[in-house]
């Protein structure tokens, strides 16, 4: 049986946060990445429930679709992840530059997501 594409990006999602997670929990830090992960998931859940709720954007193609129709994979995985990763990577003693460029990619990633 051949999985449907939909499914099949919902696991790539998935995996892909699982990997990013991975790449900075390898460098220690577990306490500040995780309390970073939850913050911003905390947030990320607020704002999305907040969104769907008043219909500003759905997402047709979740996968508890009984409990909320909010997306888990960007809400609750890839958003928090990624944030995390921007968080443990930004460069705190480098020039200006560097920290704006920093800002550009993480908005950019998110914005094309």
């Amino acid at each position: 049986m051949l999985l449907q594409f939909d499914v099949i990006v919902q696991w790539g999602i998935m995996l892909l946060s699982v990997a990013l997670l991975a790449s900075v929990l390898r460098r220690g830090n577990f306490r500040k990445a995780a309390a970073a992960f939850l913050a911003y998931q905390t947030l990320s859940w607020g704002i999305d429930f907040l969104i769907v709720l008043f219909k500003l954007a759905e997402y047709p193609v979740h996968f508890f679709s009984r409990a909320t129709d909010n997306g888990f994979e960007f809400s609750y995985l890839f958003s928090p992840a990624a944030f995390t990763v921007f968080y443990m990577t930004y460069p705190h003693k480098r020039e200006r530059s560097r920290k704006w460029m920093q800002y550009a990619i993480f908005a950019v990633t998110m914005g094309l997501f």
